[in-house]
């Protein structure tokens, strides 16, 4: 009986982690399109070269720095995003190799 309950915990804690890994892996999804969404704005108002001019330089200047921070973070959220993918699929294989 005492090997069957601790199987059980054993499984419960297994796919909580899941949930847990699954849940991120939405949040890092759901980030990474946000600030894309952000950047494809940024790379429209660039595009429109009389609406990006009527900006101020300060303007500009702060809205390239946004946009650049917006990139590296893309980026990052990104790869943590296909690592969880990838654990996911490790974890949830068939055979473990």
């Amino acid at each position: 009986m005492i090997i069957v309950v601790d199987a059980c915990r054993k499984v419960q804690h297994f796919l909580l982690f899941i949930n847990m890994l699954v849940n991120d892996a939405n949040y890092l999804l759901d980030e990474s399109f946000s600030k894309l969404h952000d950047i494809y704005e940024y790379e429209q108002l660039r595009a429109d070269s009389d609406a990006f001019d009527a900006l101020g330089p300060q303007q500009q200047r702060e809205r390239e720095m946004q946009n650049r921070e917006r990139e590296t973070f893309v980026r990052s959220l990104c790869l943590l995003g296909n690592e969880t993918i990838s654990m996911l699929h490790y974890l949830t294989a068939d055979e473990v190799c």
